[in-house]
């Protein structure tokens, strides 16, 4: 209220001063100004409303998605484990557990390799070796165990 107040006042001070005129020639290109501000900030507004929608929605995929995986995981009838790039086991499912007769507890931590049959271990650790460089990489194969 204070500063509508203070507008008039200088717009009715300034046109005494400088002539309507001037004033309407300054007044005109400072509203369109305005305007396009206006207009810019709006479709910001926009574009960030949309854009933290999406995050939302890649979010909620992304959960979907880990718990299919882990699902998948845990309930897999074979044996599978995860592992670190240097080869340690960071987690394993039920299925791994039972066929070594070891506890999960037992397992994380440990070397992969170091469950493998020696013929196995000779095989695959090329393989597993070359995907360390592949923050993506995966190594699929049937190998037999330690128990």
């Amino acid at each position: 209220m204070v500063a509508s107040a203070t507008l008039v006042g200088l717009f009715v001070t300034a046109t005494g001063f400088l002539g309507k005129e001037t004033i309407a020639a300054t007044v005109a290109p400072a509203l369109l100004v305005l305007w396009l501000l206006r207009l810019t900030m709006g479709r910001l507004n926009a574009q960030q409303a949309d854009q933290e929608e999406r995050i939302a929605r890649a979010q909620e995929d992304a959960r979907i998605n880990q718990q299919r995986f882990t699902a998948a995981f845990t309930n897999a009838a074979g044996g599978l484990a995860i592992t670190s790039g240097s080869g340690a086991v960071l987690r394993v499912n039920a299925s791994l557990c039972a066929l070594l007769g070891r506890q999960e507890e037992e397992l994380v931590g440990v070397p992969f390799l170091s469950l493998l049959h020696l013929e196995d271990k000779a095989a695959i650790e090329p393989r597993l070796l070359a995907i360390v460089s592949e923050p993506e990489g995966v190594v699929m194969a049937e190998v037999r165990l330690l128990g």
